[in-house]
């Protein structure tokens, strides 16, 4: 049982670290994605997105404001939509029929979390950044001439409003959900093979102990 534990919750940190050291992997299509869209619908194509430069950039015939910000928004719009359906169906139908998804899902979704959320505090630390490329939010600043300050008091008042957001669509699910799922991987890794796997399971257990008895 307690080399189960810690193979268990080794797994599950392995998963988080490689989720960290890996965010570009996921973070940078949903972040890139919104500047490849603003771009072409105003019509300043073509654009091209390079996720595996570094950092990742969408190359853009004419850059403005909406395309700065389309970055931001669309990583936390793509967040907020996903977690609201973790929170609301896909926690609880995970966590029903497949409970080892389910923590890894949780995982996945608590790390995205950090990340997307994090992309606010970039923007309020980076006002007055001279690194290159420039970044997204020096050259809104730029294209819409607003106070600096102002941007970074608006990103700091937005961090703890999406933190609540997140906790309160799914985090009090996954709270709630999560010390059963860890108790029957821990306990009863049979109960989290699929359903058919598992009634499979059960009627050969079934019949290996009738033909003991």
């Amino acid at each position: 049982m307690k080399t189960q534990t810690w193979i268990a919750a080794g797994a599950l940190v392995v998963v988080a670290g490689l989720l960290l050291a890996f965010g570009q992997l996921y973070e940078a299509p949903v972040h890139e994605l919104g500047h490849y869209v603003a771009c072409v619908a105003q019509g300043n194509g073509p654009a091209h997105m390079h996720l595996w430069s570094s950092p990742p950039v969408t190359t853009c015939r004419h850059y403005d404001a909406v395309e700065m910000a389309a970055g931001i928004a669309d990583a936390l719009l793509i967040w907020t939509v996903f977690t609201v359906i973790f929170g609301r169906w896909l926690a609880r139908w995970l966590a029903t029929k497949y409970p080892v998804a389910f923590l890894y899902v949780s995982v996945f979704w608590f790390v995205w979390s950090f990340e997307a959320i994090g992309e606010l505090s970039a923007w309020a630390r980076h006002i007055h950044s001279t690194r290159i490329p420039t970044p997204d939010v020096v050259q809104f600043i730029a294209a819409t001439h607003v106070n600096p300050q102002s941007i970074r008091m608006i990103c700091v008042a937005l961090i703890p409003m999406f933190v609540a957001l997140g906790y309160l669509s799914a985090g009090r699910v996954v709270r709630r959900l999560w010390p059963a799922a860890w108790r029957g991987l821990i306990t009863a890794p049979s109960a989290y093979l699929p359903p058919k796997a598992r009634t499979r399971q059960e009627d050969s257990t079934c019949a290996t102990g009738s033909r003991t008895g």
